[in-house]
């Protein structure tokens, strides 16, 4: 079947769906308009990129380990998991992978049907929570260090080098 009457057939569909190539980072193929409208982005801003960055879990996460570990397989697997919108909203999709035939570039390719789950909302809120106390720690860890040399920032070396001299002077040490 050509991707012209693929992508034709797909757009007619109400649920969100896309075609992900298997590999250490799956990345879209395409996307459907239903996809689009669920999550936010349009389809020139996903094709390409590696479609569990879109997830709202760590990469080290039993959803998204187990989530790899399927890609890996030639069958058909079936999983929720959370996804988030381009807003920065988060919904619970119940996934169904269906292996589809190698790619032009020899990747497996993969359809993925993107339902939204509803009733999820009170742990879409420990979701974010968790989310954003990653993101502080990542942004208290850059203050420290330049991210260009690696090295201690400066603000960082006389705070520290402060509160070192104290401890010295109180202890009456070198």
């Amino acid at each position: 079947m050509s991707s012209e009457i693929f992508a034709e057939m797909t757009s007619l569909s109400s649920q969100g769906l896309l075609v992900v190539a298997s590999g250490a980072d799956p990345s879209i193929v395409y996307a459907n308009p239903a996809y689009e409208a669920m999550s936010g982005y349009r389809l020139a801003d996903l094709e390409g990129s590696n479609w569990l960055a879109h997830a709202a879990a760590d990469e080290e996460s039993p959803d998204v380990v187990r989530l790899r570990q399927h890609l890996a397989l030639d069958e058909l697997h079936q999983q929720s998991m959370p996804f988030l919108r381009k807003d920065g909203d988060i919904w619970f999709a119940a996934l169904k992978l269906i292996p589809l035939k190698a790619g032009a570039d020899g990747r497996k390719l993969w359809l993925v049907e993107h339902p939204v789950t509803s009733g999820a909302q009170g742990a879409s809120a420990e979701l974010l929570k968790r989310a954003l106390g990653r993101a502080r720690r990542k942004l208290a860890s850059l203050d420290r260090t330049d991210p260009v040399t690696g090295l201690m920032a400066h603000e960082h070396f006389e705070m520290l080098l402060r509160h070192e001299l104290a401890i010295a002077r109180r202890e009456s040490a070198s």
